[in-house]
């Protein structure tokens, strides 16, 4: 079948004119029939790469299948769609993607190993996993996260430094499988079908990847020189970020919604260093024009490795930095809110808080933290002081199974804090005290 096939389009190649000829064009079209119908495979047939025991997954240009040899070795068949045998440029992609791969040597990136023309497809290592988007769906740790996407991040730097941009990356493509030797998640990269790489003799129009991670001049400039650039692959590892930390896909060209949900997210992390450099990482990935992102995942992988030290840390470096930290803790990072350094106001904006370092030793310091309302408390029946005794005697029952605070003016709403300690459980402390407050005064 493959001798026939190949003498066919070597002469369709040197005479095209060939397929005008109708004894020609039918024998083609019937040598095509027929390898369209080796191309469907049954659970049990045998191929050349073992026994066909399970159908894992079907995509765009493919269908996935687990194979077992007479020695019990698994691998994946990937079969090229049967009923698209006769669109040439899709079936050039499905055998660039292949070339793509085999030029690659990570050792997360899904090894291929031979290209069969009968029926066209190729055999690869099988990846015991599901894709990231399946994955999500189980608890992992931030710091893991962060983690798989420095993984992801570092296959992409060596796919790139051999000239392959993959341009489809997205959940589906990324394949999570558990190293029990060092007992963490790993991700595998696969489905280079877009890929674009340097010995590629033409832009092709086909540069469309998912909507929801594919670049902006990946989806309406196709044939564009930035369509088959690193900054494409860039722009996806950004929305694949926003999806690890979200769990969601982003909205298309939705920056503000995208950074939005993202910040909400970024605000558990308790950590406003780390959470800023992150968001500011996904925001220089998705930027629209490729010029402004960064334009290599050497700088991103750099970007990676200090994001995953700042979450890490556990040290304080001093009252400045205990002071940034504890605004982060209350406002996240929403900067709308801080009006100054050490003053900050509540969600709804009634409360204004401000908080002052009286006092640093070694390893604690004394705050003081005032509370302000931007508005007169307006309880029926009551004047001015009696509605402030009414707001003071809530928030002394709010506070009362908490311990470090000195003494409370009632009429300023002032808190004196003795001896708190420089690190993260100290920051603790003084949120727990400051957000139960603001909910005292807040509950007007």
């Amino acid at each position: 079948m493959v001798p026939i096939i190949d003498w066919f389009e070597r002469r369709i190649e040197k005479h095209p004119a060939l397929l005008k000829v109708e004894n020609f064009k039918e024998s083609y079209e019937a040598i095509k029939l027929r390898l369209q119908q080796l191309a469907t495979l049954d659970l049990g047939i045998t191929t050349s790469f073992g026994k066909v025991i399970e159908n894992i997954g079907t995509g765009t240009f493919g269908t996935v299948y687990l194979c077992e040899n007479d020695e019990g070795k698994r691998s994946a068949f990937k079969v090229y769609h049967p009923q698209d045998i006769k669109i040439a440029n899709k079936m050039a992609r499905f055998r660039r993607g292949y070339d793509a791969m085999k030029q690659l040597d990570h050792p997360y990136i899904v090894r291929v190993y031979e290209y069969s023309r009968c029926p066209i497809g190729f055999n690869m290592d099988f990846i015991d996993g599901s894709n990231l988007r399946e994955f999500m769906g189980s608890h992992l740790e931030s710091m893991n996260r962060l983690k798989i996407l420095k993984n992801i991040a570092e296959i992409l730097l060596h796919a790139h430094g051999k000239n392959v941009i993959h341009r489809d990356i997205k959940p589906e493509n990324i394949i999570m499988y558990y190293d029990v030797n060092i007992q963490e998640y790993l991700p595998y990269l696969l489905d280079f079908d877009l890929a674009w790489f340097s010995t590629a003799t033409q832009l092709t129009k086909d540069a469309i990847g998912t909507v929801f991670y594919a670049s902006p001049e990946q989806l309406t400039k196709p044939t564009s020189g930035h369509a088959h650039s690193k900054t494409n692959d860039i722009y996806s590892f950004g929305q694949v970020c926003f999806f690890m930390i979200c769990e969601r896909d982003p909205v298309p060209f939705g920056v503000a919604d995208n950074t939005h949900a993202l910040k909400e997210r970024l605000n558990q992390w308790g950590r406003e260093k780390a959470a800023q450099a992150f968001l500011d990482l996904y925001e220089a990935c998705t930027e629209i024009e490729p010029i402004r992102r960064p334009q290599n995942f050497l700088e991103i992988n750099e970007m990676m490795s200090n994001i995953i030290e700042l979450l890490k840390s556990n040290d304080i470096r001093d009252s400045k930095h205990f002071l940034e930290e504890l605004t982060f803790s209350i406002v996240g990072l929403d900067t709308t809110r801080i009006k100054n350094n050490g003053i900050f106001t509540s969600l709804s904006g009634r409360v204004l808080i401000q908080i002052s370092i009286e006092k640093t030793l070694e390893k604690t310091l004394d705050l003081k933290i005032c509370f302000s309302l931007m508005e007169r408390p307006a309880f029926e029946g009551t004047n001015y002081n009696e509605a402030y005794e009414i707001l003071s005697s809530r928030i002394k029952d709010a506070l009362r199974d908490l311990k470090f605070i000195k003494s409370i003016t009632c009429a300023n709403k002032e808190f004196n804090l003795l001896g708190i300690e420089i690190n993260f459980n100290g920051i603790t402390i003084c949120n727990r005290i400051i957000t139960r407050t603001i909910d005292a005064l807040e509950r007007i």
